[in-house]
């Protein structure tokens, strides 16, 4: 009865049904090639394997612990014997992300005070990356040695400005947005363009939004979120529902951006007076089994800009080459602040009062954070 509580037996038997579920998705996918079964098998299969994958990550499979360089752990002692804080053991777990723990061994001696956050301050200096201190941690350091969890965080933060104009007549946009941190370190910007306007293209829209995050959140690849999105909603009509769909997905701790494109228009990176177009040629959601899924990595830097538009403000420019006049457009702004931004780029853009289709353009910027 013991094993039942013993930390090894316990992943490892998690491990094991974690390849349980990835054989069931190999019988599934099998079954489904011969059978011709419906959409729904293909989502199965899908969350099968991802749910594999997140119980090997929580059994620890896919992070290792690391021992401390002897050089940052002299600067790390010598730095914080100074303060007064004495460092017993430290461990690093990196995780499958690429992002690190530290686990530190401290007390206080010589009657000082300190604290977790002023620790995650000097930790951030000498370790050249920002680091905060879990939440679970005590406060205060004291005279007896505890254990203390420090996590990376982003060296960046993101600060996103939104302008938005309804179609004419209409009260509610089709357009759904959202820019959310996700996780430590992890923010997603979102934008779905529902078919038509008005109240059905919005509930489609804010759906897609919605479950894509949720499920992003809870650990999931972004493309195994919109392949279950995009069978929910093969199943949700016997008609079709296409809606366009335009993800980036931000790593603040390393600055890179994943761009997800599913039928939207091109999405813009402005760096100083440059601009970078990236575009893509797939369909919508909510058409074909199927999804045709295309995605862009690229390197940001502090300064950067990204500029998501749906796809009525293009419709709005006057011009043959409406993506060339919208990048001249954005090379040209006078302001550097996002909502400034947003709102300038919607005032160029607009030439009649009375919009065709519903238009947002979301601006988020990419800025060093402040570790103290």
């Amino acid at each position: 009865m013991l094993a039942k509580y013993n930390l090894a037996y316990t992943g490892e038997y998690l491990e094991n049904s974690a390849k349980v579920l990835d054989k069931m998705a190999d019988i599934y996918e099998k079954l489904s090639d011969r059978y011709h079964s419906s959409e729904v098998s293909g989502s199965v299969i899908v969350q099968l394997r991802e749910i594999a994958r997140l119980i090997m990550e929580f059994t620890g499979a896919y992070s290792r612990e690391m021992q401390p360089d002897a050089q940052v752990y002299e600067k790390i002692e010598k730095n914080f014997d100074k303060r007064g804080i004495r460092l017993g053991q430290m461990r690093i777990i990196e995780r499958g992300d690429g992002t690190r723990e530290y686990y530190l061994q401290l007390k206080t001696y010589k009657n000082k005070c300190s604290t977790t956050r002023e620790v995650a301050g000097m930790l951030s200096d000498i370790l050249g990356t920002g680091v905060i201190p879990e939440e679970n941690n005590r406060v205060m350091l004291n005279g007896n040695y505890n254990e203390y969890i420090f996590a990376e965080c982003g060296r960046f933060h993101i600060i996103y400005g939104v302008a938005r104009k309804n179609k004419a007549g209409n009260v509610i946009s089709g357009d759904t947005y959202s820019v959310e941190e996700i996780s430590q370190g992890k923010t997603i910007i979102s934008l779905a363009d529902g078919m038509g306007a008005g109240t059905r293209a919005n509930e489609d829209s804010a759906l897609v939004v919605e479950l894509v995050e949720e499920a992003v959140r809870a650990g999931f690849s972004e493309k195994a979120a919109i392949d279950m999105v995009n069978t929910a909603l093969m199943a949700k009509d016997k008609e079709s529902v296409p809606i366009t769909v335009d993800m980036c997905v931000i790593d603040t701790v390393i600055g890179i951006a994943n761009f997800i494109k599913l039928g939207a228009v091109a999405t813009y990176i402005k760096r100083d007076g440059w601009v970078e177009l990236i575009q893509s040629e797939t369909l919508p959601i909510g058409i074909f089994r199927k999804v045709d899924f295309d995605r862009s990595i690229k390197k940001i830097y502090a300064g950067d800009y990204m500029i998501m538009v749906s796809d009525g403000v293009l419709e709005a420019i006057e011009s043959l080459d409406k993506e060339e006049r919208l990048m001249s457009i954005i090379a040209g702004l006078v302001s550097n602040n996002p909502q400034g931004m947003a709102e300038e780029i919607m005032e160029k853009v607009q030439k009649t009062a009375e919009p065709n289709d519903d238009m947002t353009v979301i601006v988020a910027g990419m800025f060093a954070r402040d570790q103290r």
